[in-house]
């Protein structure tokens, strides 16, 4: 199973979400930003790594709020935690748009 970390990052009421590209597998779905856990690396340590890659923000990570484990059609199965973000040093950039697309805050 694959282990995953969403950042669920709160700015002024607002929350981040971010496009996946047209040639990704699941084109243009919406998703939180984070990416998988390498071996041996704590949850909030992938986190912070991803945020800092796809994003260039340095993340204050906050509880874990959520966990949930998801099989997809393909038969693939992925554990996914959610973690709160309300607070990080840098400005918000798009460091990896191949991968990432687009990204916005929606209320």
């Amino acid at each position: 199973m694959k282990r995953v970390v969403a950042a669920l990052i709160w700015k002024d009421k607002r929350i981040l979400i971010c496009q996946r590209t047209r040639h990704q597998p699941m084109p243009l779905k919406w998703e939180f930003p984070g990416g998988k856990i390498e071996e041996g690396e704590q949850p909030r340590d992938a986190l912070r790594r991803e945020l800092d890659e796809e994003l260039g923000i340095a993340a204050v990570v906050g509880d874990e709020v959520a966990r949930i484990q998801h099989r997809y059609p393909t038969g693939n199965s992925v554990e996914l935690r959610f973690f709160d973000v309300r607070d990080y040093e840098g400005e918000l950039q798009k460091r990896n748009l191949a991968k990432q697309g687009s990204a916005e805050t929606q209320p």
